[in-house]
């Protein structure tokens, strides 16, 4: 009896350490990716039916009204780089350059519309392109915040024809241009209540602290600790 279980005990064995050494190599070698059935599980698009069409109608009708009803925003438009002799920019009845209706916005002018992520804005019932022949002329007017963590609640000292330009530099790659800032710091220059708390103002009015030397006795007064 001894032997014969001997004998089974080392074919048992022997066929655990085929079926181990079998799935090893099928595990290096990758052989499982033959299989029919291994892969990722694809759910492919069927062809739907009249209830699936109306549905996905109703949902991009629901999408456009909710483009609808978003706020408008203001639109500053200017030529800045693009050279023309035209006194503004025509509007057009569709999303096609060449479906001018004859009336125009004068360059600098502001708008209120939507963008409508197509190169588009949307100014009630008619359309101003914001890029011609690779130049923006329709420029998004985007609030300053002057460093603040949100919209400032005393005003703003501002020319109102400032705006941004996005351009391409050489060296910085992407940056803004701001168009008109030059007035912008003229008004702050003149202006009898805007706080003229900028670093060159308060250099120029001499307000400026003298720069603390390194034996300085009093150096730990609080004016001095104070950022």
């Amino acid at each position: 009896m001894v032997p014969a279980d001997a004998g089974a005990f080392a074919a048992l064995l022997f066929l655990a350490f085929l079926i181990i050494g079998c799935s090893a190599l099928f595990y290096h070698l990758e052989l499982y990716r033959v299989l029919p059935g291994w892969g990722p599980i694809r759910h492919f698009d069927c062809d739907g039916n009249e209830d699936l069409r109306i549905n996905q109608a109703a949902i991009h009708r629901h999408a456009d009204q909710a483009k609808d009803n978003l706020p408008e925003q203001e639109f500053v438009v200017a030529k800045g780089s693009y050279r023309t002799d035209t006194q503004g920019l025509e509007y057009r009845m569709s999303k096609n350059l060449e479906d001018g209706i004859g009336s125009h916005v004068k360059w600098g002018a502001r708008v209120f519309g939507h963008d409508t992520g197509d190169g588009w804005i949307r100014v009630g019932d008619k359309y101003l392109p914001k890029i011609i022949k690779g130049y923006p002329v329709v420029h998004i007017q985007e609030a300053g915040f002057y460093g603040g963590i949100g919209k400032c609640t005393w005003g703003y000292c501002e020319a109102p024809w400032q705006y941004r330009e996005k351009m391409h530099h050489p060296v910085h790659n992407e940056v803004f241009m701001r168009h008109g800032f030059a007035d912008t710091q003229y008004l702050r220059a003149h202006s009898s209540f805007w706080a003229r708390d900028e670093p060159h103002f308060l250099e120029e009015c001499g307000l400026n602290d003298a720069k603390l030397p390194i034996n300085m006795s009093d150096g730990s007064l609080p004016r001095y600790c104070m950022a």
